[in-house]
């Protein structure tokens, strides 16, 4: 009953991607539909400011007809404020070309994609339609 010593060691704490498996899709972390905002290329950046200030989201997907348009990044948003001022439009600041994602990617498959590109958001479309919003702050 003497102090005997174990082998055991304590394994350091793993980070969010190792706890991850591959083979996982990441539809599990999407956010509810009705957890998140959407905009239109109409509507104005003083409104979107309202928003942010209220609200804890910073990135918006812009959408025309049930389709995905585009994204209102917060440097979207910056940069729009800055040369085009509060009321000009969601359109004139939002990023055209987004990638989108599939809500049954692996989530190994999705970051190594937001590595690669550099992404900061991208609308999650299942079957075409918007599911989500997937954030590099998310993940």
């Amino acid at each position: 009953m003497g102090g005997s010593s174990s082998n055991t060691s304590i394994a350091a704490p793993a980070t969010f991607p190792d706890l991850i498996a591959t083979s996982s899709a990441f539809s599990s972390i999407i956010p509810p539909r009705a957890q998140f905002r959407t905009l239109t290329p109409e509507d104005r950046l003083l409104s979107v400011i309202d928003l942010v200030l209220h609200g804890a989201q910073r990135e918006f997907p812009v959408t025309r007809d049930g389709h995905v348009a585009g994204v209102l990044t917060q440097r979207g948003l910056l940069r729009g404020l800055a040369t085009r001022g509060p009321q000009s439009l969601v359109g004139d600041a939002m990023q055209r070309d987004v990638p989108a994602v599939d809500p049954h990617e692996t989530l190994d498959a999705v970051l190594g994609r937001f590595e690669a590109r550099e992404w900061s958001t991208a609308p999650v479309l299942d079957r075409g339609r918007l599911a989500g919003l997937l954030t590099a702050d998310a993940v």
